[in-house]
């Protein structure tokens, strides 16, 4: 009776060691699912980063664009941003308040 237990334990033991000799390196090894999972992620991220710069790059094209356009542009900023008035020039700035806007 107990050389038969053992016998079946035995047999047990042995489908089920190289099962998890197997299951091992599919979730713990290098290219396991658990690092699958972590480079999913970080690709991700990478993703969210890459659209929030391509967005910044648009910007910044059309800003190189405006100055290579013309002088107005490089005008316009000069003028709303740094103040810049022309000599025996009138520069009148209106600020409305949203609050008080009528439709």
């Amino acid at each position: 009776m107990n050389n038969q237990f053992l016998s079946l334990l035995f047999k047990k033991y042995l489908v089920f060691i190289p099962l998890l000799l197997i299951q091992f390196p599919l979730w713990f090894g290098e290219t396991g699912w658990l690092d699958v999972w972590d480079k999913e992620k970080n690709l991700q991220i990478l993703q969210t980063n890459l659209s929030n710069d391509e967005k910044k790059l648009m910007e910044i094209r059309a800003k190189v664009r405006d100055f290579k356009d013309g002088y107005n542009s490089i005008e316009e900023i000069a003028r709303y941003k740094m103040g810049m008035i022309k000599p025996n020039e009138k520069f009148l700035q209106l600020i409305v308040d949203k609050d008080n806007e009528s439709p």
